[in-house]
């Protein structure tokens, strides 16, 4: 498989999955707020609605197999931004129902993405934290007293992520190294087997051509 078409595939995987956390998200809304009016949660839906919107383009993209070679990183950029606003708009990181998002798209993206990819999601994962630490004003309020307690959990669960992300992907790249190997082991014995075949074939022509030859020849004597 060329990096194109692998690149075609996960963009499809990719939207898949995002599909299936836009559904999950949208459960969890309707759960949680049950007793409150649609409106006062319209934020939310207004993020999961950029969602929609920028994962059926990319749904678009791939089915037309035109997804540019930057998507990955704008894709991880994208999503981040998407969670943190869910996060921020659900109650922030000590109440929303949704915060295990973060980990989860780093152990998704970890099964498919080079280093380069995933240090960016790592990075942007603590940014994130920073993000809602500082900006979310509930949290502010509640843990005010605890500044760097709860700064250092935030900073030690990004470079935890980072940390296993690293060592996951060397896993991984190994893996793939591996594979590659053997696929261009199995494409260089495909070739030859061609090549043979070719042989065969050439030598079977040429078995073929003979005998007509011997025929023909078998033919004129017994003319004479």
């Amino acid at each position: 498989m060329s990096s194109r078409e692998l690149l075609i595939e996960r963009a499809r995987s990719d939207t898949t999955i995002r599909w299936w956390g836009i559904a999950v998200v949208l459960t969890l809304i309707i759960l949680v707020n049950q007793n409150r009016s649609l409106g006062e949660f319209w934020p939310v839906l207004t993020v999961v609605a950029l969602g929609v919107v920028y994962n059926f383009i990319l749904s678009v993209f791939a089915h037309q197999q035109q997804v540019p070679r930057w998507w990955p990183f704008a894709e991880i950029i994208l999503d981040l931004i998407l969670i943190t606003g869910l996060v921020h708009f659900t109650g922030g990181v000590l109440a929303s129902p949704i915060f295990f998002l973060f980990p989860l798209m780093i152990f998704i993206q970890a099964f498919h993405r080079d280093f380069a990819e995933l240090a960016l999601a790592s990075g942007g994962l603590l940014a994130a934290f920073v993000f809602l630490f500082f900006i979310e004003p509930m949290v502010w309020t509640q843990v005010r007293g605890a500044f760097f307690d709860r700064f250092l959990v935030l900073a030690a669960v990004a470079a935890a992520t980072l940390v296993f992300t690293f060592l996951f992907n060397r896993e991984l790249v190994k893996t793939r190294t591996v594979m590659q190997e053997k696929l261009v082991e199995l494409d260089e014995a495909v070739q030859m087997n061609e090549k043979l075949h070719a042989k065969i074939h050439s030598s079977t022509q040429k078995l073929e051509d003979a005998n007509v030859m011997l025929v023909k020849k078998n033919l004129a004597m017994m003319a004479l």
